[in-house]
Formats: structure tokens, C-alpha cells, sequence
């Protein structure tokens, strides 16, 4: 389609369309088409491709109760809270006949075009979740330290140690938490 389109507009004269058609590939009524829009529009231009409507999208009056709804509510309250309202809205006189309440993802996606969704970029890397293991047993250990209080009141750490590769747990030991020392002021 780009040499079809860059050739009409630079005006080149084809003399068999219906060889030059076959050569690159193109159905000679697209060739015809585009070379209508060329002569009536002057020039090749890109056109949305955008549909003229989509009637599956969130009707407007939705969407003017989805944002009321989050200014009515706390400002931290999201999609979950308004859906709920919106479901307890159902039953209230004005809702129109046969209208569904719309899904914690639609609401979502609302919230977000009109921009009133706080932004987090600060979230947890997705290779964290991935389980690092040695390659080797008993070449690395993990060695965790976990304060508990006991009955009496008194604060122990409970340290265990366990084989990085094939998660063996080695030993368990307790003691009585350790304070680091105080820094000295200096003199």
C-alpha cells in the first residue's frame, strides 16, 4: 500500500493498472479507490482509523456518576467502593431499566482517562518474585534472625540457617537479643 499510495501522489503515470496492479500486489480496485481519494483530495493524507462511534463503550451519564461518586466519596476510596455504591444505586429510583453495573476494571479505566487515579510507580520489581537458588548444596547458606517475645516478657531471636540450594534447614538456634553497643560521644 506504501508504494501504491507514494506513487499517486508523486503523480506517476501508470499506463497498465492492470499490470502494475499484478506486479506489486495490489487489487485494482484498491488502486482505483485510492487514486479517486488522491485526485479529490490533492493529496495522500493519513485518516484516523478511529470508528465513528462504539456502542459498547461506557454510556456518558456513567461516567458523570463514576466521578461524581469518587468526589463524593474519600479520595483514597476506589474502584471497589464505587462499585459497591453503584450496586446499591441500582435499586434507587433513575437508574435506567436494564443498565448493568459496570465492572471493577470499566471503573478503573474511567477513573483513569479522567485522570483522578493516584499514580504508584514505586511498586515491587517483577524479578523479585523470581526464587534465587545456588547452584550447589551446602556452598551458600541463608541465615535469618527473627525476634519473638516469650510468656515472661524477655525478647529472644530465633536464628536459623538453611541450605541455599536445596532449602535444607541446618540448624535453629535461640539467643537473647543483643543490643549494639552505644556509640561514644566524641571528645
Amino acid at each position: 500500500m506504501k508504494l501504491l499510495d507514494a506513487t499517486l501522489q508523486v503523480g506517476m503515470p501508470i499506463e497498465n493498472v492492470a499490470e502494475w496492479c499484478r506486479l506489486n500486489g495490489v487489487n485494482e480496485r484498491t488502486f482505483y479507490r485510492h487514486r479517486a481519494r488522491v485526485v479529490a483530495e490533492g493529496a495522500w493524507s493519513e485518516r484516523s482509523r478511529r470508528p465513528l462511534s462504539s456502542p459498547a463503550g461506557t454510556p456518558e451519564w456513567l461516567v458523570t456518576r463514576i466521578v461524581a461518586l469518587r468526589e463524593e466519596l474519600k479520595p483514597d476510596n476506589g474502584a471497589d467502593n464505587i462499585h459497591a455504591a453503584l450496586v446499591a444505586a441500582v435499586a434507587l429510583p433513575g437508574w435506567p431499566t436494564g443498565a448493568a453495573v459496570p465492572a471493577r476494571a470499566t471503573i478503573n479505566r474511567v477513573l483513569g482517562r479522567q485522570d483522578l487515579l493516584a499514580r504508584n510507580p514505586v511498586k515491587r520489581p517483577k524479578s523479585s518474585w523470581r526464587r534465587f537458588a545456588y547452584p550447589r548444596p551446602q556452598d551458600c547458606f541463608q541465615i535469618d534472625g527473627t525476634e519473638h517475645t516469650l510468656a515472661d516478657g524477655s525478647v529472644v531471636v530465633a536464628i536459623d540457617i538453611i541450605d541455599d540450594c536445596s532449602r535444607l534447614w541446618v540448624a535453629s538456634h535461640w539467643r537473647p537479643r543483643l543490643r549494639p553497643p552505644r556509640p561514644r560521644s566524641p571528645r
